[in-house]
């Protein structure tokens, strides 16, 4: 992997415009002597491994310290303006400090739809796909630190990757923090994709994961949230946005964490303006770093943002943690413009997966698992139907979201039982983890989307 990932710098790259660091951590698969016979390679060679952050910073340290720092795992290809690309976006705007790409293998919303059996077959894609776009730039918080390009003004602001973290994960969103948190944007170049082999073979899956929970804590510890909850984007929102392209919609978010749901809408409406409330202070200081996001209390307090009228307000998994959401709704729907939406996601009280432990004499809490927080109120179907339509609004779209296949044999039995009860709900009503709905001024009823 680690000769192909070279060859393929080589390979799509003048040979001018890089330097090639390796940062050797004790391999003894033979790429060590491999790499003591490139003359192109600077290498470093470490007798006992000693992690990744600590790997990186090493190779940050013997880089020309006027050249920016691309920090590149050994499991990827490089194709024809992977770097191009990366590097064009880094410089489209100067608060830019770190830009990522797309991937067939990552998390954070890096990976294409798109699914290919040979790497022939990503190359192709990749030839199609990194050339100039109109709007190729995603606003992120942190990048997945597999292939990232870092502006060294801002490498040397931050100081390289904290080696709390050794020997590795939660390093990137940390750096993609401190970025933000110091003024600069991380971007995702949507028009730069790199292949990432990804997932170690399998290899020392149990240790990882481990190490996982511990760097989370870390991360935890050392900025006083978990991004893991507050950082990733609400596609199944994003999708019930109903406006053609092009228009300059404004959008409010209740409850937004770092406003990675509003930074998907405003690469998907370039146009569009976006604002956002989050209840956690630290929350808030690194998203308004980026967005017009302000810490408040939508229970307590009034909207901060003057006289804008929205075309949604969303609120999602926000309502069962609110101690009067009707008053809630009705004091948001001030805000909303003639024709404007409110966006939702609910949990529903009557999930198999809340009644099966129930009648076992066992309550699970619904919700989103909000860290800290306890839900208030709880929702069937008919009761959120009911709270909108006491506010003058009425679902316009609705969708269950659950997996019918994920009961086992005694959870179906138990549903089958239910439903020969007289005047019972419909099946579906009982399949559903939560509802997904649009809500607009009116009486009309929607029949829902069950996926």
């Amino acid at each position: 992997m680690t000769r192909f990932c070279i060859e393929s710098i080589r390979r799509n790259n003048m040979p001018s415009s890089y330097e090639i660091i390796v940062v050797d951590n004790a391999s003894t698969d033979g790429s060590l002597e491999w790499l003591e016979q490139q003359r192109d390679v600077i290498l470093i060679s470490n007798s006992e491994n000693r992690g990744f952050p600590h790997g990186c910073n090493q190779g940050i340290e013997a880089a020309d310290p006027l050249a920016d720092i691309m920090l590149l795992n050994n499991d990827t290809i490089l194709f024809p303006n992977s770097l191009f690309w990366l590097r064009m976006g880094l410089y489209e705007e100067e608060n830019t400090g770190a830009a990522g790409c797309v991937t067939n293998y990552a998390s954070n919303g890096q990976v294409i739809s798109e699914k290919f059996s040979t790497i022939q077959e990503y190359e192709k894609y990749a030839v199609k796909n990194n050339v100039l776009q109109d709007n190729p730039y995603e606003t992120k918080f942190y990048l997945v630190g597999f292939a990232m390009l870092v502006r060294r003004e801002a490498m040397d602001e931050i100081g390289g990757l904290d080696l709390r973290y050794s020997p590795g994960q939660f390093e990137d969103c940390d750096l993609g923090v401190n970025l933000c948190r110091r003024g600069w944007r991380n971007i995702l170049c949507h028009n730069s994709f790199i292949y990432h082999f990804g997932g170690g073979a399998g290899q020392n899956r149990q240790v990882w994961q481990d190490i996982y929970q511990k760097n989370r804590e870390k991360f935890k510890d050392k900025w006083a949230f978990d991004i893991t909850f507050y950082s990733h984007a609400r596609n199944d929102i994003v999708h019930m946005l109903d406006s053609e392209e092009g228009r300059a919609i404004h959008v409010l978010e209740v409850g937004c964490g770092l406003g990675a749901t509003l930074a998907r809408i405003q690469y998907m409406y370039p146009d569009a303006h976006v604002y956002g409330m989050e209840l956690v202070p630290e929350v808030a200081a690194i998203g308004g770093s980026i967005f017009n996001i302000v810490q408040g209390d939508v229970g307590k307090s009034s909207v901060p943002f003057g006289n804008i009228r929205f075309d949604y307000i969303i609120l999602a998994d926000v309502l069962e943690y609110l101690c009067e959401p009707e008053r809630i709704v009705r004091n948001l729907a001030e805000h909303l413009k003639e024709g404007g939406a409110f966006l939702c996601c609910v949990p529903n009280l009557m999930s198999l997966s809340v009644l099966y432990p129930l009648l076992q004499g066992r309550f699970e809490h619904v919700g989103t698992g909000m860290p800290g927080r306890e839900p208030f109120r709880f929702f069937t179907l008919d009761s959120i139907r009911s709270l909108f339509s006491k506010c003058g609004f009425y679902m316009e779209k609705l969708q269950y979201l659950g997996n019918k296949d994920e009961w086992g044999q005694e959870e179906t039995q138990c549903l089958e039982g239910i439903l020969r009860i007289p005047g019972c709900a419909e099946k579906e009503q009982f399949l559903a983890h939560r509802y997904l709905f649009r809500a607009r001024r009116g009486m009309q009823q929607a029949d829902g989307d069950k996926t």
